[in-house]
């Protein structure tokens, strides 16, 4: 069974507040793990369209935090398009 919850990475980072909830372990079998995986690998296939940047776009960012949150929207899109490409060969 596969472990989802907080990993030993998150672990260190700073709580976001007393008030957060706890997160708690969830057991998955290895068939429903790969069914979950699958289906947001889908949705960020088909439901999702990926913004168009090009690299000097991309370079020319100053600001961090702009930054990361556009890298937290498009990598998984771009990355679930890519895994289909590779698929279909």
């Amino acid at each position: 069974a596969t472990s989802l919850g907080s990993s030993p990475s998150t672990s260190s980072r700073p709580s976001r507040s007393a008030s957060a909830p706890k997160e708690e372990m969830v057991q998955l079998s290895k068939e429903r793990h790969e069914a979950l995986l699958e289906s947001e690998i889908l949705h960020f296939r088909y439901a999702l369209k990926p913004h168009p940047m090009t690299l000097q776009q991309i370079l020319v960012q100053h600001d961090p935090e702009r930054l990361r949150e556009f890298l937290l929207e498009e990598l998984p899109i771009r990355w679930a398009r890519r895994l289909h490409l590779v698929e279909s060969l």
